[in-house]
């Protein structure tokens, strides 16, 4: 077995290599005076410096700073319509990887599938939020269901598990869905710059007034978010969004992008989008 220490001075520095039973050969390294001395205890030759100074490397140029990283995606719900919207949009630019139970059907990311039950803590599938930047959670029940076994397992359950997966994992961000049904039939309009305040594609919303089962699973899930935010630091910024209508796509892709790309200072944030284009900056 070979084995390998070093003692450091503030101008030099002597490197042993072990052998099974003895000294192998070891070497000095002495950069001030450009020189090193290998040897065993047989040998000794006095050998120059290589041109490339590892004791001392050179510092990073201070020009242009080396660009970001494209940031890993970790999208749920790969069979749904926001999902497809999400990986024709993002998944050319940077790495994504989908969960999808067994009736979601994306074979055209098949490489990047992972099949998962999420109302199920396991680690077979929460061990991948490890290895990723941001977690869009678009999994969840059919827009008109108000079923409490479907809500509990589709929104509840899974939701639950996803939430603290990804505060358990220290993601930089995830990006949850809701709906404004959580207001009920109050009216939603545009933010003021003031009401806005650093959310670009705010609306001014009213209390919370929700008006089904299907919307009081999900303020309950904002809620949840909002204390995983305090306690554990979680980066969440939730988007209550109306049904996946083509012409709520670019206004949904724009949200998303904005949540990634250029995410807000407050470390939890409510977006209402009632749907259509977006508001202006």
């Amino acid at each position: 077995m070979r084995s390998t220490t070093s003692l450091r001075s503030r101008e030099s520095l002597l490197v042993v290599v072990f052998g099974s039973h003895h000294v192998e050969h070891w070497f000095f390294v002495d950069p001030i005076r450009d020189f090193r001395l290998v040897g065993n205890f047989e040998t000794l030759e006095r050998r120059p410096l290589p041109p490339l100074n590892l004791l001392n490397p050179p510092l990073p140029d201070d020009g242009d700073p080396t660009p970001d990283a494209p940031p890993t995606l970790l999208i749920t719900g790969a069979g749904g319509v926001r999902a497809k919207w999400v990986v024709e949009e993002w998944c050319g630019q940077c790495e994504c990887l989908l969960l999808g139970d067994e009736t979601d059907q994306s074979d055209d990311q098949a490489d990047c599938l992972i099949r998962a039950n999420l109302s199920v803590w396991d680690e077979s599938w929460t061990a991948y939020f490890d290895e990723v930047d941001v977690v869009l959670h678009l999994a969840e029940s059919p827009e008109t269901t108000d079923d409490w076994s479907q809500l509990t397992l589709c929104d509840l359950d899974s939701s639950f598990n996803v939430l603290h997966a990804a505060a358990a994992a220290g993601v930089d961000r995830i990006i949850l869905l809701s709906t404004p049904d959580v207001l009920g039939d109050q009216v939603v309009r545009e933010s003021t710059a003031t009401e806005a305040g650093s959310a670009p594609f705010a609306y001014f919303a009213p209390p919370p007034r929700p008006c089904s089962a299907r919307a009081a699973v999900k303020w309950s899930l904002e809620r949840l978010a909002r204390s995983l935010s305090d306690a554990a630091g979680l980066n969440v910024v939730v988007l209550r969004v109306g049904p996946p209508i083509p012409s709520s796509r670019s206004s949904f892709l724009a949200a998303i992008r904005r949540a990634i790309e250029d995410p807000p200072e407050d470390p939890f944030q409510v977006w209402t989008l009632p749907g259509g284009d977006p508001p202006g900056d």
